[in-house]
């Protein structure tokens, strides 16, 4: 029986880790969130922060926050990935050290009287953009920003099944503080 339990073991440890309710089976870096057109720095660093907490809220997920990036990365990385409008300039990176399979990069800009937030989902083993999407706020209800950002990031991370919709995670998380 030992032989037959070691050669279990070793067959699960080379297998990937199997969804279990409490622990992560993915790791997500967050971008700092790039401003542009007339949008406060500030606001940027505080929706950074609240899309984090949200992603952290899923079980599954595990969140490498963009402060942490910046430590895992380097300044200058962080700054040439925040600024990335090609797509191959997302395979020029070493993410090695960050040991995450996800980069979400968001964006706020203003046109007109609407924010527009748009976000990308990076496969870091692949260098590419495998999904995106946009939400727009009226670019002077900060709150309606904050939701937007919130909810377009989850969307992206449900559509490719890193997390739970909304209706189910509530329900097995129960009420929420406010």
């Amino acid at each position: 029986t030992l032989a037959v339990s070691v050669a279990v073991l070793v067959s699960v440890a080379g297998a990937d880790p199997a969804y279990r309710v409490g622990t992560a089976t993915s790791r997500v870096a967050l971008l700092p969130v790039r401003c542009e057109r007339d949008i406060d720095p500030s606001l940027c660093r505080a929706l950074g922060e609240s899309v984090a907490i949200e992603m952290a809220r899923e079980p599954r997920i595990e969140v490498v926050n963009p402060n942490d990036l910046e430590v895992l990365v380097g300044a200058a990385s962080l700054t040439e990935l925040q600024n990335c409008g090609r797509e191959d300039c997302f395979s020029a990176i070493d993410f090695t050290s960050v040991d995450a399979s996800y980069l979400i990069a968001l964006d706020l800009s203003r046109i007109g009287p609407d924010a527009r937030l748009v976000v990308r989902m990076v496969d870091l083993r692949r260098g590419q953009v495998i999904d995106r999407d946009e939400a727009k706020a009226p670019a002077k209800d900060e709150r309606a920003i904050e939701e937007a950002a919130r909810a377009v990031t989850m969307n992206v991370l449900v559509r490719r099944g890193l997390a739970q919709p909304p209706s189910v995670a509530e329900e097995d998380a129960g009420p929420r503080p406010v």
